[in-house]
Parts: structure tokens; sequence; C-alpha cells
């Protein structure tokens, strides 16, 4: 329990629920409304923000980030114009804006905004040519345990290191979190889609 402080950003997990409660509609849903929504939801972000409300964690207010998402699948700029360098031109796009503009906590909201544009832009693209990539797969399973067990393994090394009186690198640090995240993939994760399966199967038999 005197971790929990330490899993701040266990906050997405109710965000990304409502998201999940609200796909199975919003797929069903045409691009321009889609684009109509984000729009919307947008405006009341600006709108919140200008009166001094907390946009952080209030959905509606981070709904754009997902349904940009659902656009970028749909409208692939590899689908759109058709040439075979498609591919190595999104990945050169998203990896110099994240040279550029680096991480996205520091940034100035206006350029983190540009950040953001150049990534709808292109994980579209990049999503369609890495789908079918062990590599691409491995790094989405362990993406998840990674982002939740980062602050909790920090919180631990850091404690650790003092009582011998050494310094905690941030190589030791990935390194932990990567062995701790295969882990809990295989021990959690795996078991609970495995199951998972078998259930989604069993009712469509019955």
């Amino acid at each position: 329990l005197g971790f929990a402080r330490d899993i701040g950003q266990a906050w997405s997990i109710g965000t990304e629920i409502w998201f999940y409660l609200l796909v199975p509609f919003l797929v069903l849903v045409r691009s321009n409304l889609l684009a109509i929504l984000i729009v919307g939801s947008l405006t009341l972000r600006i709108w919140m923000e200008m009166h001094g409300l907390n946009v952080y964690f209030f959905f509606p207010t981070q709904l754009p980030l997902f349904v940009i998402g659902m656009l970028a699948q749909r409208h692939s700029l590899g689908i759109a114009i058709g040439k075979p360098f498609v591919p190595v031109f999104c990945l050169g796009v998203a990896l110099s804006g994240a040279v550029v503009f680096g991480s996205v906590g520091e940034l100035d909201q206006r350029f983190k905004w540009v950040l953001y544009i150049i990534i709808a832009l292109t994980m579209g693209e990049l999503f369609r040519w890495t789908k079918h990539s062990r590599l691409d797969r491995i790094i989405g399973e362990l993406s998840y345990p990674i982002y939740i067990t980062h602050m909790v393994l920090l919180t631990i090394l850091t404690v650790f290191a003092k009582r011998i009186h050494v310094e905690v690198g941030g190589e030791a640090l990935l390194a932990v979190t990567i062995i701790v995240s295969w882990l809990f993939f295989l021990t959690v994760d795996q078991p609970i889609g495995r199951w998972r399966q078998r259930f989604a199967a069993n009712a469509l038999t019955v």
C-alpha cells in the first residue's frame, strides 16, 4: 500500500474503460461524424481550460486522442497515396517529430499538439506496415506492463539503492522494468488472454 501513490499513471485505466465501452458504437460511426466529435471535444477542452477547470482526468476532453487513432487506422496514407515509399516516409516524419519536439511532458502546449498531429498522420501507415511483425507484437504486449509498473519499480530501486549507497541509472530501471513486464505478461496477461478466448469460443457454441 505504501507504493500505491507511485502508480499515479493508473488514473488512465478509468479513461480506457470508458473508451472500451464506447468502441462498439464508435466503430459504426462515419468518419466525418467522428471528425465532428473530435472538434466538439477539443472545443469543450479549450472552454474548460479558459475557465480554469481540470481537463486532464475528464474523459470527454481526452476522447480526441482515441478517436484520432480510429481515423488513422481507417485512412492510412499508404492506402490513400499508394506509393511504396510511404511507410519509410512516415517513419522518418515520426522519428523527426520525436527528435525535434522532444518529450511530450516538457513541451509547450502548442508544440505538444503539433507532435500529436504528426503521430496521427503517420501511425495508421506505420501500423499497417508493422502489423505482421513479431517484434512489433512483442513491443505492443510489453508496452502496458511497462507503463503501469515503471514508477513502482523506480521507487523500489531507489529505496534499495539508498540502502547500499549507489545511484539508480535509467539503464538499470529500463532493464528491470522490461524483465518485470515480461514476467507479468507471461504469468498474468497470457493466462487471462487464453481464458478469455476459451470463454468467447464456448459462448459462440452455446
